[in-house]
């Protein structure tokens, strides 16, 4: 997906967290399809994450603001 190839197949969380993973990735909508179908296909609404990250973030103790961070500025820029 668009999303992986943005993100080096790599889990932005734990990129930042300075670990590497590259195995059991999902993309995750930053704002859930069922608030807003209208961004399913919005590069800036997905990340790239691990299972165990994509897990947290639906239970909603990855803020949004952070996600969005992750994919605005990623570590690699900085």
């Amino acid at each position: 997906s668009a999303a992986r190839e943005r993100d080096g197949n790599l889990c932005r969380v734990c990129l930042a967290e300075c670990i590497i993973t590259v195995d059991n990735l999902e993309v995750h909508h930053i704002v859930p399809l069922v608030e807003s179908p209208d961004k399913a296909y919005d590069l800036d609404n997905v990340i790239t994450l691990c299972v165990k990250h994509h897990k947290v973030a639906d239970a909603g103790k990855l803020s949004r603001d952070k996600l969005y961070r992750l994919v605005k500025d990623p570590p690699w820029v900085q």
